[in-house]
């Protein structure tokens, strides 16, 4: 089932993003052709979902689409429970793209918008696997800065970040040390934090963890990147965590906020509502309101999202809940992943865009 199809044009490019869950083979096909009446490239493609899953629509996607020439990566669901967490992300874009492989995968896709350079790094992994956790952290950093600078953007372009990282409740701590120092070699804390997402899965194939990245080179001083603070929250660097709340892009008119993944903590970096799901819930979608109004936005300006659920069983029960309590509604996959904390178990993530012409089709 194709859950929403967003239309928009920068003035520049017209960008498509789908969002689907529950995908069958004839999602992929009628996804094909609203791609060709779009005359649209893939930027990238994200599967959440059940290794299952994953199994049976790379084979159709392979049907559908060969070749696949453009990065495809798995996030794994937390467990084998049930199909309620699988879905599909694609971005695409009209115009010409470039791809970039690293260690024989396809990885990365650039552009060019005119105003600004652009490069999706999408489902990053460590070369080796039998590594430890934090050498294959330090190698995925290695990797990250290798190919940003193979395409001409510097460390310092990154906007937007997200890890997924295997039992991630054993390690965080760790790796964000690893990545603050990383990020403090490369220059990246005395320039701007990029907006992140954190979330754990468990990888059948031991790689310790998965990245996306999105860096943005700005051609022209009307393109303004800058990071955005959490108005009911503290900066995540006071507990350690070296991301920004969020990031927006502003240029030709319009806003382009990525919203990091956001969870029930309080203004001291305290989680609240510990154990109490109904709570959590309602405080995450509180935050990331006052995060879409600090830029003059609401969820009404939401063009995708992630509703990390940290148990299988509670997405019927946010599902509900949502709907009892008329929370706002906006285009997003329900994903089965574990969040940072363990006393957290829900957690969303947004990309919202303020724009003159937004058109759903």
């Amino acid at each position: 089932m194709i859950q929403k199809i967003l239309t928009h044009d920068s003035g520049e490019h017209e960008f498509v993003a789908h969002l689907l869950s529950i995908v069958k083979k004839a999602d992929l096909q009628e996804l094909q052709v609203q791609l060709q009446s779009n005359r649209a490239t893939i930027l990238r493609m994200v599967v959440y979902g059940t290794r299952q899953f994953w199994q049976k629509i790379r084979q159709d996607l392979v049907t559908v689409f060969e070749p696949i020439d453009w990065p495809l990566c798995w996030i794994p669901a937390n467990s084998e429970k049930g199909n309620k967490g699988n879905g599909l992300y694609l971005s695409a874009i009209t115009g010409p793209v470039k791809r970039f492989s690293h260690n024989g995968r396809i990885v990365a896709t650039t552009y060019d918008t005119g105003s600004a350079d652009v490069c999706f790094i999408n489902g990053l992994q460590p070369a080796d696997r039998s590594a430890s956790r934090d050498t294959q952290t330090n190698c995925l950093m290695d990797s990250i800065q290798a190919i940003l600078q193979a395409n001409e953007f510097d460390m310092t372009d990154i906007v937007r970040t997200w890890f997924y990282n295997d039992d991630i409740l054993s390690w965080y701590s760790s790796f964000n040390n690893i990545r603050t120092g990383f990020y403090q070699k490369t220059g990246i804390i005395d320039h701007r934090i990029p907006a992140s997402t954190g979330v754990g899965i468990y990888h059948p194939e031991s790689i310790a963890s998965v990245a996306h990245i999105l860096a943005v080179k700005a051609k022209q001083e009307a393109v303004r990147i800058e990071t955005v603070d959490s108005p009911l929250q503290c900066p995540a660097t006071r507990y350690g965590s070296s991301f920004s709340r969020a990031a927006v892009m502003k240029y030709n008119g319009f806003n382009h906020l990525y919203v990091s993944g956001t969870a029930s903590i309080d203004s001291q970096g305290n989680t609240v509502y510990v154990n109490d799901l109904e709570g959590q819930i309602q405080k995450t979608y509180e935050v990331v309101a006052e995060i879409l109004s600090s830029c003059q936005m609401s969820y009404t300006d939401v063009v995708s999202g992630v509703i990390y659920l940290a148990r299988y069983e509670d997405i019927d029960f946010f599902e509900e809940f949502a709907d009892s309590q008329k929370l706002p509604v906006f285009p997003a996959i329900l994903a089965e992943n574990i969040v940072c904390r363990g006393d957290l178990l829900f957690e969303i993530e947004v990309e919202a865009i303020k724009v003159s012409k937004n058109q759903f089709v």
